[in-house]
């Protein structure tokens, strides 16, 4: 919104009657000056929370057992802006990102899922670009609209699991009394 200057001025005016049917007008300004300036500011902000969602196929998921990274830009390279991990439903949500009145227009993110370790997931390795169109109103609050493209309209991710391994069993067999 608008934060409103609060200087405040006296003027004083003085009126004389020149006698020859008009008047003499003259001001006096005190205060922050000698003119009658006032700077109001106006202020907008507005902010984004992006959310998802992790689904592991053929066992249950555990809360903080994958990562997603947030960056800034259309690929997935530097420093992420933020890493985060599911819940035990699966969702994971990244801080908000705060818009002021500089970042008018649009910004791209990136959000993957970062491959980890556990044996026996195949790993979600599709990426998802967030368009982020700014816009003011006037009002104070700033018009946060956000599109999500790449596998959908909404950042999921999916991973499975299949177990492994070999079972080798060996035995004998004796005949006693025989």
């Amino acid at each position: 919104g608008i934060t409103y200057d609060k200087s405040e001025y006296t003027v004083t005016v003085t009126i004389s009657d020149k006698g020859d049917g008009s008047l003499d007008v003259s001001h006096q300004v005190s205060g922050k000056g000698t003119s009658l300036d006032f700077s109001n500011n106006y202020e907008a902000t507005g902010s984004l929370v992006l959310t998802g969602n992790k689904t592991l196929t053929g066992r249950n998921l555990r809360p903080g057992e994958f990562s997603f990274a947030l960056y800034s830009g259309s690929t997935a390279e530097g420093t992420p802006l933020a890493t985060v991990t599911n819940d035990s439903s699966g969702n994971f949500s990244f801080p908000a990102q705060i818009y002021t009145l500089d970042d008018l227009g649009r910004k791209t993110y990136t959000v993957i899922e970062q491959e980890g370790t556990l044996q026996g997931v195949t790993y979600d390795t599709g990426q998802y670009t967030v368009t982020v169109d700014i816009s003011d109103q006037g009002d104070g609050k700033l018009v946060v609209s956000p599109t999500v493209t790449g596998k959908g309209e909404a950042l999921n991710f999916t991973n499975s699991y299949e177990a492994a391994g070999s079972l080798t069993l060996t035995g004998s067999k004796s005949l006693i009394g025989r």
